[in-house]
């Protein structure tokens, strides 16, 4: 199932609800890549929820706390990424938003699930799969 069909079956933000999704995401994965532990609390919800695989390694799963730990330890996040949301869709108080993050050393494909509260969009679950790319290095073995 493509990404766009799913996200239709979510349902359909005005185009200000969407920008304000998509700026969440934004500063989100920016705070995650600077390892900004405040602004990566404060975009999320209490109870977040980050799986990821690399390749084709198992599925690991955390919680803020947790995220937050990994960010202070730098053991994630630390360096820049370019980001590019492809699709986002939602019904005013659930939204959801599939982007792409490219470094130097890798490929993300991200679903990130956003809930409105009183003080905005904030990221409820966040699901990446991490593409490590070949080094010059590594090809020439």
């Amino acid at each position: 199932m493509s990404w766009f069909l799913l996200l239709s079956l979510v349902g359909s933000l005005s185009a200000a609800e969407a920008r304000e999704v998509e700026g969440t995401v934004t500063k989100f994965t920016s705070a995650m890549d600077r390892r900004d532990v405040s602004t990566v609390t404060q975009l999320s919800m209490p109870d977040l929820r980050v799986s990821f695989v690399v390749g084709e390694g198992p599925l690991m799963s955390m919680g803020r706390g947790e995220l937050v730990e990994m960010l202070q330890a730098g053991k994630v996040g630390g360096a820049p990424r370019t980001l590019k949301i492809h699709a986002v869709a939602g019904n005013g108080t659930f939204a959801v938003a599939h982007g792409t993050l490219e470094r130097t050393d890798a490929n993300f494909d991200v679903v990130w699930q956003l809930t409105r509260t009183k003080e905005g969009w904030r990221i409820h679950a966040d699901a990446t799969s991490m593409q490590v790319r070949p080094t010059p290095a590594s090809m020439q073995r």
